[in-house]
């Protein structure tokens, strides 16, 4: 190959040539140089080979996606593809070690489910290079204390495990990883949420390791469970029945996590840790592997426990087949109590986990589950489903997620999915009067979503029974208000084509407006055509408020100046008007948001009017009194408390077992909420800028200052000026007025976080105080009677309560302490309202 010299460099290149390497001339026919072949350098020669091919080409994306995708192919050998894949690692380790690194760490940490292909990769890696291993330990170790001090302690528990793992495939030694896993158990002396989940994570790592440890090292493993039953034992579990699906006693036991795990590692440990899930990829390098440098887990640092810190909550294990009820197929479902049950279940959350953000692509990894011929993959993947859309106190994803999720899957397995979801419909709905309120309303909504998406197609038949049920009965309530939710995603004539006429008395009303002011004869059809008339014509908000004043002479000192009947015509004929489209609706509301606000000035007055009013108009389509309610919160025209005291007033007496009510109490709930969350990071924002601000100032008055003493001027390039900074305000005077103004908007945003903190605290006692109030009623007249205080009403109410606590126990534990000083300290709370707070505060503490 010629290489033509075309400069000083390409000169200076050829000069540092070592002389056994130097270019052989190359001459034309006149003996004249026209080039010179250069031999390719030798590997003494890196420095030169830099600086002829630049440097090595960047690999990560094409690493991470080999590695991301090891195994993916059942037509590639996994033995060969590993054995291939560490040899280009150790080739690229010189020059791209930290790339390598860095691609283990992501891969690790985002699919957990290949992590003993990983191991044994690391493993061969190690065994060729024993500084690889150090170095990766190093990093696995610095990411798990990043993990633990961030919170991200999902991530936390795949490193932990992949750690554990790296013992066997010989990366890591024995005696190593009980000082690592014993790290955790030093600190499991309190029971509190740190150190269930220190537990839980050496429980977990137990299935990959257990056997190498039983090999090895019987009596520290022995020592090491001993110290872990003696916390288990001990553990209280006051939160069971606040976060169990179905209250009482069922077939299947509804375990807590730990408990669980508990007994599947028992039961592992009588098989002498023989499971038969985890693939073994490391089995097939044992001659590699055997001669490589065992490491020591580098020290790092735990974080002592915090209750500022969000540690993982509790839940219990959602069962919901048995092994009896798989059909169709020639392979069984683990036993409850077995290793391979919880391996399956934690591969299938790591699948859902790591692909959330679509769930298309989520359901092509769960369907091309590496396992899917040796368990009934669509029995494991739909519990596992709705174990996570029912689990407390919130699931981990939106609820949306699992419904596209679902229909996904009986798309990609339509001879398969949509069967087994049938029966796990109709065993939930079988189930149903023991369901916890908050998981029916779950169930509700995501089965009223799934019909929507095929036709609204069911065996309404079977479920007929519901029709004759108490109007308070679970069944009743889940078959009434998934008709009215399908009616939602349809309209009223195609639900009453589709339903069979047993179910008419379940079927809403047709969702018209009425306005009983349209009557020509009623007295106040005049004062309606006169607002219409304004309305339309587009008249200001001033000339509305004038509209409804009640007279001077008729106002006493501190009464409402507004006419409440005026201002409920005014209303009912503004909704009228809009009453076309969601669109219009919200439309008309915000051009006459002045007005509204000014009639609210009378709170305790015009806000139940407006209300009212809304009910009354709409009161037969419940999705636009929702949307209408949740729209004037978000216009501030209604303060939440307000729609907590409407709820539990005789106005909605006859309508207190609807849904409805209750997603309208939650909303106004959540709204005050985020209120108190914008008002917190407005006035942490402001505070984080008022003291930037505020040092920069005295940091150029400083050094202004011993610049005056020095009587030095330096150039403007010496120095450092940040220009957004300081601009304008390189005049003291100037930003000194600036971070006066700035201290005056951080004070009016302290002001303002104050007010919603008190806002959301006195919303939190006023509901709180209101279901004590309203449950102690029915004990004390039932007790008055002499009549059994367990009815559906009282069911209803209690779950509605637990519903509360747990949609909004961030709010709650905010100012748990005084829900704890205000409410519970009173000897005239019964027994069992107690015993539903103490349930509830177990979550946290």
């Amino acid at each position: 190959m010629e290489v033509e010299a075309t400069g000083e460099s390409s000169l200076r290149d050829m000069a540092d040539v070592p002389e056994e390497s130097s270019a052989e001339a190359v001459t034309n026919a006149s003996g004249v140089v026209i080039g010179s072949k250069r031999p390719a350098p030798s590997d003494r020669d890196e420095e030169l080979r830099k600086r002829i091919c630049g440097p090595p080409p960047d690999i990560s994306e094409k690493l991470e996606e080999e590695m991301a995708s090891l195994g993916d192919d059942h037509n590639i050998n996994i033995v060969e593809a590993l054995r291939n894949l560490s040899k280009t690692l150790i080739e690229s380790l010189k020059d791209q070690e930290g790339i390598i690194l860095q691609v283990f760490a992501r891969c690790i940490k985002f699919k957990p489910e290949k992590l003993t292909i990983y191991s044994t990769l690391a493993g061969l890696v190690n065994a060729q290079d024993s500084d690889f291993g150090v170095a990766l330990l190093s990093r696995a170790i610095n990411e798990l204390e990043f993990s633990l001090q961030k919170g991200e302690f999902d991530i936390a528990l795949r490193i932990t495990t992949f750690v554990a793992d790296l013992a066997n495939t010989k990366v890591v030694s024995v005696p190593s990883i009980f000082q690592l896993l014993n790290r955790f158990v030093n600190f499991v002396d309190n029971e509190n949420l740190q150190t269930d989940y220190f537990v839980f994570m050496i429980l977990h790592t137990l299935p990959w390791v257990g056997l190498l440890l039983h090999n090895e090292d019987r009596s520290s493993l022995a020592e090491l469970l001993t110290r872990l039953n003696t916390y288990i034992v001990q553990r209280k579990k006051l939160h069971l029945k606040a976060l169990q699906v179905w209250i009482g006693k069922l077939e299947q036991e509804q375990e807590d996590y730990i408990d669980s795990l508990w007994a599947q590692i028992n039961d592992l440990n009588s098989r002498a840790w023989n499971e038969q899930h985890i693939l073994r990829v490391d089995m097939a390098f044992v001659a590699e592997l055997s001669a490589s440098t065992r490491h020591e887990v580098p020290d790092f640092t735990i974080p002592e426990y915090s209750e500022d810190v969000s540690y993982p909550l509790p839940f219990i294990v959602f069962r919901l087949f048995k092994p009896s009820d798989v059909t169709g197929t020639d392979v069984s479902l683990p036993e409850p109590n077995s290793i391979e049950r919880f391996l399956v279940e934690e591969d299938l959350n790591w699948i859902i986990s790591n692909n959330y953000l679509n769930w298309k692509v989520c359901a092509r990894e769960l369907v091309s589950y590496f396992r899917a011929d040796s368990i009934p993959l669509s029995y494991c993947i739909v519990e596992v489903v709705f174990s996570q859309m029912f689990r407390l106190p919130e699931s981990p994803y939106m609820q949306l997620f699992y419904g596209a999720l679902l229909i996904e899957l009986c798309r990609k397995i339509p001879e398969d999915i949509p069967q087994v979801l049938a029966c796990a419909i109709q065993t939930l709905y079988e189930r149903i009067p023991h369901m916890q309120l908050i998981c029916v309303e779950r169930f509700i909504n995501w089965f009223s979503y799934h019909l929507s998406n095929f036709q609204f197609r069911w065996s309404w038949d079977d479920w007929g029974e519901a029709v004759s049920e108490d109007e308070f009965s679970v069944k009743q309530i889940f078959v009434r208000e998934v008709i009215e939710k399908c009616m939602r995603f349809s309209y009223h004539k195609r639900m009453t084509e589709i339903l069979p006429h047993s179910f008419d008395d379940l079927i809403p009303q047709e969702p018209v407006f009425k306005f009983v002011v349209d009557n020509p004869e009623h007295p106040a059809h005049e004062d309606s055509i006169h607002f219409a008339n304004k309305i339309r014509n587009k008249v200001t908000n001033e000339d509305i408020i004038l509209s409804v004043k009640r007279p001077e002479n008729e106002v006493q000192e501190g009464e409402c100046i507004y006419d409440p009947d005026l201002v409920a015509i005014f209303t009912g004929t503004l909704l009228k008007l809009g009453s076309h489209t969601f669109s219009h609706t919200f439309a008309a509301l915000q051009r006459y948001r002045d007005a509204l606000a000014e009639f609210v000035k009378y709170a305790d007055i015009m806000q139940p009017v407006l209300l009212r009013t809304i009910h009354e108009c709409w009161g037969q389509h419940r999705q636009f009194v929702v949307l209408i309610i949740d729209k004037l919160l978000k216009l501030q025209i209604f303060d939440p408390p307000i729609i907590v005291a409407w709820v539990f007033s005789g106005d909605l007496k006859e309508e207190i077992h609807r849904s409805w009510v209750w997603e309208i109490f939650n909303i106004a709930i959540t709204r005050a909420s985020k209120q108190y969350h914008v008002n917190k990071t407005n006035k942490e924002n402001f505070e984080s800028l008022y003291a930037k601000k505020k040092a920069r100032l005295e940091q150029n008055k400083t050094a202004r200052g011993d610049a005056q003493e020095d009587d030095i001027f330096p150039r403007g390039d010496d120095i450092e000026v940040d220009e957004e900074d300081m601009g304008e305000d390189s005049n003291d005077a100037t930003a000194q007025a600036k971070l006066v103004s700035l201290a005056d908007q951080l004070n009016k945003a302290i002001l303002a976080f104050e007010k919603s903190s008190d806002d959301l605290k006195y919303l939190v006692l006023d509901f709180c105080h209101k279901f004590i109030v309203s449950i102690t009623e029915h004990l004390v007249e039932c007790e008055k009677e002499q009549a059994p205080f367990d009815t559906p009403v009282y069911r209803y109410m209690i779950g509605r309560f637990r519903e509360t606590l747990i949609l909004h126990w961030r709010e709650i534990f905010l100012f748990w302490n005084d829900v704890k000083t205000e409410l519970l300290n009173s000897a005239a709370i019964d027994d069992k309202i107690q015993e539903v707070f103490v349930q509830f505060r177990a979550l946290k503490f």
